[in-house]
């Protein structure tokens, strides 16, 4: 008779999805996927990545309302358990993006520096 596993020792991997402005200051693709590849050697498993173009970020919530409805339905849908902004965020803005779509957010800095400690 075989052994059984009663549990699985694999680690589930977190559902990321990871959101950027493109204002034309730099090239948003190539920096929406270095970040996934950060987000990666993390162990998160990107399941969705969101640019939008903009002149500049807006100061309450980074994207702009549509998109912010729009992440929030997609986090809902595919059951993403963390955002990763691709910039920098106060903690004002952070704290209205985690209001609308009801999931923990980090920005690319806290990215980092969980890589490192």
């Amino acid at each position: 008779m075989g052994a059984e596993l009663l549990f699985s020792t694999e680690e589930t991997l977190q559902r990321v999805v990871l959101v950027g402005a493109d204002t034309g200051d730099y090239n948003a693709e190539e920096s929406i996927q270095e970040l996934c590849e950060l987000a990666d050697t993390a162990g998160a498993q990107v399941v969705g990545t969101m640019l939008q173009k903009l002149s500049v970020p807006n100061k309450a919530t980074y994207i702009g309302a549509g998109k912010l409805h729009e992440l929030k339905e997609f986090c809902s849908q595919q059951e993403v358990e963390l955002v990763i902004f691709d910039d920098e965020l106060s903690g004002a803005q952070i704290r209205n993006i985690e209001q609308a779509v009801r999931v923990r957010v980090i920005d690319r800095t806290m990215l980092l520096l969980d890589l490192f400690a």
